[in-house]
């Protein structure tokens, strides 16, 4: 039942990105931080289905999928109201501004309930069911994640290609790991792969951040921006010389 309900909500927010490219022509002056919106909103669900594979999910998950149904509600409705503003041609800046704060508070929303939830998430993954795919899930995630923004990333890929490459080649561990031990005993898979999520969804909403920064301040010299997601990623490496270091020890 909780992976039905973790399909869904993954469909309401691959309707609601559909509804933002329907609108795309009427979003101007907020598309980005709907784009930003809906990238998060992606990335969650991607975990979400993760942790409900777990069979106590059905109830440890209720809370939060149904928080999370009310913010794409409230997307897409605000996604339509503003469409229909600037169709009418209503008075730009006050639209903007209006709606602009909307979109804001829906992001702040989503971004609190990631927050809240995350380590119980991370406890439902920590105790699914474990196999090969679901040890390589996170890493394709993020993969998938780095081509579909290659052209909006191009200044950094070179350094988020290599954060794939180390979880790949920590994801190889993990299963030669989850070989030796079974999947009864895989306990230290399973908190590595809980952990794997965790960086994965750092380094999307990193991602995120700079398409979100390098859109809206396109005026901005190309080294600082670069210069800044230095220190963003900075964290997410840490994180995954951490698991790897952990892989090296239980091995």
């Amino acid at each position: 039942m909780a992976v039905a309900d973790a399909l869904f909500i993954r469909d309401l927010v691959s309707g609601l990105e559909q509804s933002v490219e329907e609108n795309r022509l009427f979003l101007i002056g907020i598309k980005y931080e709907i784009y930003d919106l809906v990238k998060g909103l992606k990335s969650f669900s991607a975990i979400l289905h993760q942790a409900s594979k777990n069979q106590r999910a059905k109830y440890a998950l209720k809370d939060i999928m149904d928080k999370i149904r009310k913010v794409i509600s409230d997307a897409e409705h605000t996604i339509c109201m503003y469409s229909a503003e600037r169709k009418k041609r209503t008075s730009e800046t006050n639209c903007i501004q209006r709606f602009a704060g909307e979109i804001q508070s829906i992001r702040d929303r989503a971004k609190k309930i990631k927050e809240d939830y995350s380590e119980a998430v991370r406890v439902l993954i920590c105790n699914a069911p474990i196999t090969d795919v679901s040890v390589e899930e996170p890493v394709n995630r993020l993969d998938e994640v780095v081509e579909e923004n290659a052209k909006l990333i191009m200044e950094i890929k070179d350094e988020v290609d290599d954060v794939v490459v180390d979880l790949i080649i920590i994801t190889a561990s993990l299963k030669e790991l989850l070989k030796r031990q079974g999947a009864e005993n895989s306990d230290a898979v399973k908190d590595v792969v809980g952990k794997i999520w965790n960086a994965v969804s750092n380094a999307e909403d990193m991602i995120s951040g700079y398409i979100l920064e390098k859109e809206k301040h396109k005026w901005v010299p190309i080294n600082f921006r670069v210069s800044g997601f230095a220190k963003d990623i900075q964290p997410i490496r840490s994180q995954v010389y951490q698991i790897y270091s952990f892989i090296s020890y239980v091995s």
